[in-house]
């Protein structure tokens, strides 16, 4: 994931799926970006500035709701 963290364009918010094999190892299974996620039991607050987060990043907008 460290390749992640230092991508400079990398999205404000997205989902990744990993699953951890028999053998030891760690894959990702996939990756989505948060403008298209559901709540999936997130709660309220944390759930909008997840995705207010990725839509201002598109959009080029201030994230109003950075707190």
């Amino acid at each position: 994931m460290t390749g992640f963290r230092k991508w400079p364009d990398r999205p404000a918010a997205c989902s990744i799926d990993i699953c951890y094999c028999k053998d030891g190892q760690s894959r990702m299974v996939e990756a989505n970006d948060a403008y298209a996620l559901g709540c999936y039991g997130l709660p309220s607050l944390l759930y909008a500035k997840f995705i207010f987060a990725r839509w201002s990043q598109i959009f080029v907008r201030e994230n109003e709701y950075d707190f």
